[in-house]
């Protein structure tokens, strides 16, 4: 829900101009501000982390901003280490695209946390913490840069409210700030009747509220029913409205799990093809069998014949299998 949102440039340029001090946010040009593809944080660590980045200009120079999102309550002790190699990424991929040799300097990178624990950011704000005390003489000689840091978990949903955002970029902070405390979120949405009606206007707002319906089930374990009625009753729908509204959220829910089975379908037959193509250039012609047990085989399968490939002696070590005679 975070990365659908503020990887659009409107709803991330919002909230950013609240986070950054008024002096950098006066230089930056926002009607430059672009979303870049992939993502540069350890797929591991999904659960604990989204990120998004930006490139934009301050002044006339190149610079990113890069946004890291927090999914757990708790703030990480080594955050701003996983930044600093995140960050690392971001500058190599920037030499690979320009030609590294052709480059004499490095584009800065704004390093923006965004953490929605309720206890507040407790960790390093700055990565010359982790040094301790160090002294003086030795300052120099390490990495030191600070965050730009949204500790939304301890702000007032009255204040979110009225923080100067786009109105999907308060309700879904509203949602990342009160998600673990549903009694809360459901007190506070009547109060948000104006934002959730402008998003409910907006020509995907079924699909926002779709995301949030099922980031509340998932976070909250509050079924998707009791969430899509008091969304309803916030939003002061008349009876028919309702209805369509139901229709609408569950008609996009729909679509999201279509795209996704077949974005996985997808994956499963390139796998297929790329592991044929292998094993005929290692094996030969390959027995129908074997054509048979790969056309039949999980994603997950596939990836675990994929490795066998390296190290395998015969066909039948990489099908886990024996198999038959050609035909």
């Amino acid at each position: 829900m975070f990365r659908r949102t503020f990887s659009v440039p409107k709803h991330a340029a919002s909230a950013l101009k609240t986070m950054l001090p008024e002096d950098l946010v006066k230089r930056i040009k926002w009607d430059k501000l672009r979303s870049k593809s992939g993502s540069f944080s350890d797929a591991k660590l999904t659960n604990r982390y989204s990120d998004v980045l930006f490139e934009v200009e301050i002044d006339d120079d190149l610079a990113f901003i890069y946004v890291l999102y927090e999914h757990k309550s708790e703030p990480e002790k080594w955050t701003l280490l996983q930044l600093l190699e995140y960050m690392v990424r971001i500058w190599r991929a920037y030499l690979r695209e320009r030609g590294g040799k052709k480059v004499d300097r490095l584009p800065i990178i704004l390093p923006v946390v965004l953490h929605h624990g309720q206890a507040g950011w407790t960790a390093a704000r700055r990565f010359i913490e982790y040094f301790g005390s160090l002294e003086a003489s030795l300052r120099p000689y390490v990495p030191n840069f600070a965050i730009l840091l949204d500790d939304v978990g301890k702000v007032n949903p009255d204040d979110l409210l009225a923080r100067p955002l786009t109105a999907e970029a308060k309700v879904v902070l509203l949602c990342l700030l009160l998600g673990r405390t549903p009694e809360r979120l459901f007190e506070e949405l009547p109060k948000w009747h104006e934002p959730l009606s402008e998003v409910w206007r907006e020509q995907d707002g079924a699909l926002v509220f779709s995301a949030v319906i099922v980031y509340m089930n998932q976070v909250a374990r509050i079924p998707e029913e009791e969430i899509t009625m008091a969304l309803q009753h916030s939003l002061k729908l008349t009876p028919a409205e309702e209805i369509f509204f139901a229709d609408e959220v569950l008609r996009q829910r729909a679509l999201r799990k279509g795209l996704r089975e077949g974005r996985r379908e997808g994956r499963r037959e390139g796998q297929q093809e790329l592991l044929l193509k292998l094993l005929r250039q290692r094996f030969g012609e390959l027995p129908t069998e074997a054509t048979a047990t790969i056309q039949a085989a999980t994603l997950a399968e596939l990836e675990d014949m994929g490795l066998r490939v390296l190290n395998a002696a015969t066909l039948e070590d990489v099908l886990g299998k024996p198999a038959q005679k050609r035909k």
